[in-house]
């Protein structure tokens, strides 16, 4: 008798790590130095250590809800076909990485049908707050400020606080400085945090092509100029302008 149940996919994502645990452990050694160093420069050591496995968006498995089996097995809403590929691999089993990889897409674009989901009760929510809310401002749901409220670094009265000294700072120079320089400068978040997130939202939008183990970055022309290096100027300049008038607004000496 014929089998018709629909075999799930190989997940060449699985496979290539299951290949790179085989190597020899004196490469895998080396690996873990180069990665090590290279994640530490790119998101530092406090970033890193302050997030748990549960707290690693790409390592989720989301779990279906009964409206979100419902909704798979009857596509009653209409959704686009990325989204019951999202659901079918979620109920399959698969990891936000493994899924991402095996449709061909970037964590950006599964950000947000992971919160749209969310949103529409088709899919459980995650224990972790942290990864929740980090996944909530790389699809762009929330702006930064409200990603440090929501995970608990800054107050309700520090986040108006830096949004009464960007309008204050607007008024006085004509320039708009964003909160995340704010947050820096007042103290509230380290730079260190600020820069480490902002990376992580840029990187989203690169897409890993496991067929020749390479990425391709999706920003536009004009976002991709303003790759980190931009971004990083852009805070300097920011910088400047604040250090120019924050002691005068909340009348500092020098």
């Amino acid at each position: 008798m014929k089998n018709n149940k629909q075999e799930v996919p190989v997940n060449k994502f699985s496979q290539f790590m299951s290949d790179l645990l085989l190597m020899p452990i004196w490469i895998k050694q080396l690996m873990y130095v180069y990665l090590r160093y290279k994640l530490e420069e790119e998101l530092t050591p406090q970033y890193l250590n302050s997030y748990e496995i549960e707290d690693i968006f790409q390592l989720h498995k989301s779990i279906l809800t009964y409206k979100g089996k419902k909704e798979l097995e009857t596509k009653a809403s209409g959704l686009t076909s990325n989204y019951y590929l999202f659901l079918q691999d979620s109920m399959d089993g698969l990891t936000i990485a493994e899924l991402t990889i095996k449709n061909g897409w970037n964590l950006f674009e599964v950000s947000n049908i992971f919160i749209d989901c969310l949103e529409k009760e088709y899919i459980a929510m995650p224990q972790s707050v942290k990864m929740v809310e980090i996944v909530r401002y790389m699809s762009g749901k929330i702006r930064i400020g409200e990603y440090f409220l929501r995970t608990g670094q800054i107050t309700i009265e520090q986040l108006e606080t830096v949004l009464e000294q960007q309008e204050k700072i607007k008024k006085a120079t004509n320039e708009q400085v964003g909160s995340a320089t704010v947050l820096v400068n007042m103290g509230f978040v380290p730079e260190s945090e600020i820069k480490a997130v902002l990376r992580y939202k840029e990187e989203s939008r690169k897409r890993f092509l496991m067929e020749n183990l390479n990425f391709t970055n999706d920003i536009n022309s004009a976002e991709d100029n303003a790759s980190l290096k931009s971004t990083n100027e852009k805070l300097l300049k920011e910088n400047k302008i604040l250090k120019l008038q924050l002691r005068k607004l909340l009348n500092l000496s020098e």
